[in-house]
């Protein structure tokens, strides 16, 4: 044997220790317990119920700090909280749910906070100060906690601010059976607490694995796990190493034999590695979402449909801008209203959801949002709808408010006539055997409605509407009102049945809001103390807008009457009267109209003078043309 076939003995030799020696330290160890797998599925189910609880007490928290209510009672004491809140269904607390409302000192006021009631009595030592949505422990359970602030209207606003908040008990049990299963201990670590969710404690001294919680809202939580496993075995150690050390010795033998048989001279052969897979890449703008199922070319999508952008997000459901695409290069926008992941595991959520689509999948008309598929894919819920190019009403409004410039009459009073033919086409809806649905809308409201950039209005967002429809899977509770408070007729917020003239009373707020360019809020909590006679207690249209008809102001009045029974019937019947009084001062406005708006507001675009679009509408000279100008005219018409 030669220099060179010595010396790489030895290396083979050196190399083979090496592996006998890693092979036996491997070997000598009992695998590690739980494996990345089972700590993967602990995390996701901790998610899941963190996550499930935030959204509930967030959405609770949220409702009740919109009460007018609240801004009355948290600048008084604890008797007078007690006694404005005590009728109140929201108050009601649900099943290992915990209320409460603390009222704050301002910074820089003398004081400390104060809690003002809490339901059930002395339940928690609750975060009144901080707001947002927290992850606490009380009592060795783990809550979610959501805190938000309440700005006094009266009292001593200057001096405290209030709180409201909802505290509810995350349910640890699918995560208990799973580490019962695995028979290893952990706890839950917030921060400022700790609980063991499998009742086995985590020993002192002991490896541990700990996990981020994605659901937690401020990412402090872990999730710590007992590591069991891994120690050397006397036994498992003698074994591995009598098995490397004879696989050392048939290497050595074996590669005596093929260097004595293969001549140096001529070289080795080159060696042909096999190509390195390269990994499939999701697009990064995706790389943080579980929305949709990833394809070749990084996109997302869900079924048929390709995720193009977010377009907004809600307690249950995030709305999508998706591509719809066919046979022979078909291809739609739409919007894709996706169901929140962490609620797809509760079935009464998912039939909410789905509701929804099944009941507006029956509406056909121009004013209604249109639904084009729903189903699950991809294991995603979604509902497929018509996607409007423009904005919410409430989004123009506001736009409007802020360029200091007023709905023009005709305009409003288009917005406001083709919403009412989208609810009537609602309200009279049959099913299949032509029996009546009775479909009440019960969430009318300027967010609802949606306008377009080609002038287009229609009505959306069904998702609590009222309907008598055999085999509906979800029905509204007796005694729950839902809904935003602001436009809530008065006997929808006391819980009463409602029928299409609650619908009504909504309609009649959103006209206001649109004439007038106000916020309205007809809560009947923040109004019980003034007389009836007087309601709703808003300023006349002809003070705010002297260019307005009074006729309007009548029809407002008529619309938001406190009693049902004084309202008119129907929505095609305020429609008429609006068609009336807009024929008779010369106010027929048409889409093309409302589509210059939309651009005016969102793109900054001038709308045409006024009566150059509508001329040949024009039956009477137009309120809108200056008042100056009008007068004028009159004049030159009696001289002539």
């Amino acid at each position: 044997m030669g220099p060179v076939q010595r010396l790489l003995s030895v290396l083979i030799v050196l190399v083979g220790l090496g592996a006998a020696v890693a092979i036996a330290v491997v070997a000598g160890r009992t695998p590690l317990r739980p494996t990345q797998a089972e700590l993967d599925g602990l995390t996701a189910i901790l998610d899941r119920r963190i996550g499930e609880a935030v959204a509930t007490v967030k959405s609770r928290a949220t409702s009740l700090a919109d009460l007018p209510i609240l801004a009355s009672v948290v600048a008084t004491d604890a008797a007078t909280a007690r006694d404005l809140t005590h009728a109140e269904l929201m108050f009601k607390p649900h099943a290992g749910e915990i209320i409460g409302l603390a009222q704050v000192p301002r910074e820089g006021k003398p004081g400390k906070p104060t809690a003002l009631l809490e339901y059930p009595e002395n339940a928690a030592e609750l975060p009144w100060m901080k707001t947002g949505t927290h992850l606490i422990v009380v009592g060795g359970d783990l809550l979610a906690c959501d805190v938000e602030r309440v700005e006094p209207r009266s009292g001593r606003g200057e001096e405290v601010f209030g709180t409201v908040t909802i505290a509810q008990r995350i349910d640890l049990q699918e995560v208990a059976l799973a580490l019962g299963k695995l028979g290893v201990a952990a706890m839950i670590d917030v921060g400022d607490g700790a609980v063991v969710p499998g009742g086995k404690a985590v020993p002192k001294g002991a490896p541990t694995v700990p996990l981020a919680i994605g659901g937690d809202p401020e990412h402090r939580a872990r999730l710590v796990v007992e590591q069991q496993g891994g120690e050397r075995s006397p036994k498992a150690l003698a074994v591995a190493g009598a098995i490397a050390l004879c696989g050392l010795l048939i290497a050595i033998g074996r590669r005596r034999k093929r260097l004595e048989a293969t001549p140096l001279a001529a070289g080795p052969a080159s060696a042909q590695l096999p190509a390195t897979p390269v990994a499939n890449l999701t697009n990064a703008a995706f790389a943080n979402t579980d929305i949709g199922t990833p394809a070749p070319d990084g996109t997302r999508r869900i079924g048929r449909f390709e995720i193009v952008r977010p377009l907004g997000a809600g307690g249950m459901a995030n709305v999508y801008l998706a591509r719809a695409s066919g046979e022979a290069g078909f291809e739609r926008q739409i919007a894709l209203k996706v169901m929140q992941q962490h609620l797809t595991q509760q079935q009464p959520l998912v039939e909410h959801f789905l509701d929804e689509a099944r009941l507006v999948s029956r509406l056909t008309h121009p004013n209604v949002v249109q639904i084009l598929d729903l189903g699950k894919a991809d294991g995603e819920y979604f509902i497929a709808m018509e996607y409007i190019d423009g904005a919410d009403l409430a989004k123009l409004l506001a736009l409007s408010r802020e360029h200091g410039r007023p709905v023009p009459a005709r305009v409003a009073l288009t917005i406001v006539r083709k919403l009412c033919e989208g609810l009537h086409a609602a309200h009279i809806a049959t099913d299949e055997h032509g029996k009546p649905l009775e479909i009440v809308h019960r969430d009318v409201k300027s967010p609802n409605v949606f306008v377009s950039r080609s002038g287009a209005v229609k009505i959306g967002d069904f998702g609590i509407a009222k309907a008598n429809q055999v085999g509906r899977a979800v029905n509204t509770e007796a005694g729950v009102a839902k809904g935003t408070f602001a436009y809530m007729a008065p006997e929808h917020r006391m819980g009463h049945k409602v029928d299409r003239r609650a619908d009504v009373f909504a309609t009649g707020a959103v006209m206001y809001e649109v004439l007038s360019g106000n916020e309205v809020n007809l809560d009947l909590l923040g109004l019980l103390g003034k007389p009836k006679e007087e309601w709703p207690h808003l300023p006349m249209l002809k003070e705010l807008r002297p260019e307005l008809p009074a006729d309007l102001d009548a029809i407002v009045k008529k619309a938001l009457a406190y009693e049902r029974e004084d309202r008119y019937a129907t929505c095609l019947e305020l429609e008429e009267a609006l068609e009336q009084v807009a024929e008779q001062y010369g106010l027929v406005g048409s889409e093309k109209m409302v589509a210059a708006w939309v651009a005016q507001e969102l793109d900054g675009k001038p709308m045409p003078p006024t009566g150059v679009m509508a001329s040949a509408n024009r039956t009477t000279p137009s309120l809108e043309v200056p008042a100056e100008a009008l007068l004028q005219d009159l004049k030159d018409r009696s001289k002539g």
